[in-house]
């Protein structure tokens, strides 16, 4: 059975990833609303993506069931968790360990309060099939 451990910093919430600029439409000849990455957003992008080929994991084809612990911010900001669950799952198709999120059966998500507990640490197991 395929596991994959990945240690990486807390992703950004999917509320804080992107911004909305105006921007200029020749083809509409007026101003539009543009959706762009966040400087926080592309520097988790770029930190975690190094992480991760760092490890040189193999890949896992199939289904999957995916863990996901997250250490709470201690600035005592909210945070939902379901907002960091995308940008796991998009890391794991992006650097090709999983073939695409359709592949995840189950994600698990919570929070972490141990001081010693990696920011964020996503856990891929292959999905045993099972036989009637």
């Amino acid at each position: 059975m395929g596991r994959i451990t990945l240690n990486i910093p807390r992703p950004p919430s999917v509320n804080s990833s992107n911004a909305i600029i105006p921007v200029f439409s020749k083809k509409a000849g007026k101003t539009v609303p543009r959706r762009i990455k966040t400087r926080d957003f592309k520097t988790w992008i770029k930190e975690a993506g190094l992480l991760t080929n760092c490890q040189r994991l193999k890949p896992i084809l199939g289904q999957v069931i995916v863990e996901i612990e997250v250490t709470r911010p201690s600035s005592g900001r909210r945070a939902d968790i379901d907002n960091i669950i995308k940008h796991c799952l998009d890391l794991l198709v992006d650097h090709r360990l999983i073939a695409d999120d359709s592949k995840v059966e189950s994600v698990k998500a919570s929070w972490v309060y141990r001081p010693d507990a990696p920011e964020c640490r996503v856990v891929v197991s292959e999905l045993t099939p099972t036989v009637a």
